[in-house]
């Protein structure tokens, strides 16, 4: 009796870990599935970004006189003033990170 009892336990205690083991492996999958949905967004905001801050530089260049590239710089210069990490992501920076962590 004490053996089927001890069996018993050892039974219900493997099919404990076999199931907190599949749970655990579901959640870590779905978790996954959700940053690398997360990553797809960020990627993809960064490039517009890129594109919009590109445009505006362009504009501020062509009513000023200047070089976009020149007022680009200036302008990054002073987001970091302001206490922010500096812009530096290009576009194909971006679309390269998407395409490391997502497959297409």
């Amino acid at each position: 009796m004490t053996e089927t009892l001890i069996a018993a336990a050892a039974g219900v205690t493997g099919a404990a870990v076999g199931g907190a083991f599949s749970y655990l492996s579901a959640k870590a999958g779905i978790d996954w599935g959700k940053a690398r949905r997360d990553i797809v967004v960020l990627a993809d905001q960064v490039a517009a970004y890129y594109r919009l801050e590109k445009l505006y530089a362009e504009k501020v260049a062509e009513l000023t006189g200047g070089k976009s590239v020149t007022i680009q710089i200036s302008m990054r210069d002073q987001v970091v003033a302001n206490g922010a990490t500096r812009p530096d992501m290009t576009e194909n920076q971006a679309v390269s990170i998407r395409g490391r962590w997502v497959l297409p």
